[in-house]
């Protein structure tokens, strides 16, 4: 799976079609193996680069001495 070039957005949207197969598809185990090992990953990349953009908005939110400016977010959904 390459997820080099996925947006965040539509990974989060394969990601829950994966779930939806796993839980709701009837699937051998070969297939089922398959989804989750793609799943793992996506979830990983995802984490990765949720990660990522937290470190960049600290980044961005620091005052013009460049003192960080504690200021906690919330993600929707």
């Amino acid at each position: 799976m390459d997820l080099n070039n996925i947006p965040y957005e539509e990974g989060v949207k394969e990601l829950e079609e994966i779930i939806d197969k796993l839980e709701n598809e009837d699937l051998s185990l070969e297939e089922a193996f398959n989804y989750f090992k793609n799943g793992i990953e996506l979830y990983q990349y995802l984490s990765k680069r949720l990660t990522e953009v937290e470190g960049e908005i600290k980044i961005i939110l620091k005052d013009e001495k460049g003192v960080e400016i504690e200021e906690s977010f919330q993600m929707e959904g």
